[in-house]
């Protein structure tokens, strides 16, 4: 049964040469190396894993799960809005989940899922997530559909991020500032920089201990004695598939980065 789930989910990702040649907003506030070897269609050190693909189509389905609980209200305007816009002569493409009726007007939606572990620490919204959201308010002003929906559903209304629990169903919603445009802009104009340049940005950071969120994830932590030894090695497992391309090793063979103090390479 997982081999019908696992084909299925693996059937409607789009690979890294159908993506490039875009700037995607689900890129902005994370690594502009990242973004740029997206946007050049580099083949990543590794594929997505089927729990990875399976963990992408759990949020797809919280996706239309929300869409259908505000269509009963008449709260929902639309659903997956394909968006396309050009930053100095640059594309960038993206989809907005949702656009809701909100305090009299409309507004951008765009819907999380996160683990229930994550709600209770005030972390939302996420740079990253605000950021994303940023670009699309750009992208729907400039494609002309802000227009259409104002003349019949009144003024554009501050956009909001739906966080949706995938254990619980639990939910929390973030409005977004205006800020938030401004930041996606910028970034956006940082990416086209080095796109006309043709040049990859330098890494970000060190180690990839500094951003392990962003590069790697420790599944293993162990602890020092006081004799210096190790109770046991910590074990990472990449979250960025470009990591061997910028750390010239995959997190299995470099455990103790926190101890590196010059790369070995």
């Amino acid at each position: 049964m997982n081999s019908a789930i696992d084909v299925y989910v693996r059937s409607f990702q789009k690979s890294p040469s159908e993506r490039a040649g875009a700037i995607h907003p689900s890129t902005l506030g994370k690594c502009v190396r990242q973004a740029i070897y997206q946007y050049r269609g580099v083949e990543p050190d590794r594929e997505w894993t089927d729990r990875d693909l399976r963990v992408f189509a759990m949020g797809y389905r919280i996706e239309d799960f929300v869409g259908d609980a505000y269509e009963p209200t008449g709260e929902l305007i639309a659903h997956s809005v394909p968006l396309q816009g050009q930053w100095r002569g640059v594309d960038v493409v993206g989809e907005v989940d949702l656009i809701l009726r909100v305090d009299g007007g409309w507004a951008i939606a765009d819907v999380k899922s996160v683990h229930s572990g994550s709600f209770g620490h005030n972390a939302f919204p996420y740079h990253s997530h605000a950021m994303q959201v940023g670009a699309y308010e750009w992208l729907v002003s400039g494609d002309h559909i802000a227009g259409f929906i104002t003349n019949k559903h009144g003024q554009r209304q501050s956009s909001r991020i739906i966080y949706v629990s995938k254990d619980d169903l639990r939910v929390d919603i973030s409005r977004i500032g205006e800020e938030a445009q401004e930041m996606a802009l910028q970034e956006i104009d940082q990416l086209v920089g080095y796109i006309e340049l043709d040049t990859i940005p330098d890494r970000p950071f060190e180690s990839p201990e500094e951003h392990a969120w962003l590069c790697a994830k420790r599944v293993r932590k162990g602890y020092k004695r006081k004799d210096g030894t190790w109770s046991k090695l910590p074990e990472y497992i990449p979250k960025c598939r470009y990591f061997k391309r910028c750390w010239g090793v995959m997190p299995e063979e470099w455990n103790f980065w926190h101890e590196v103090t010059e790369l070995p390479f």
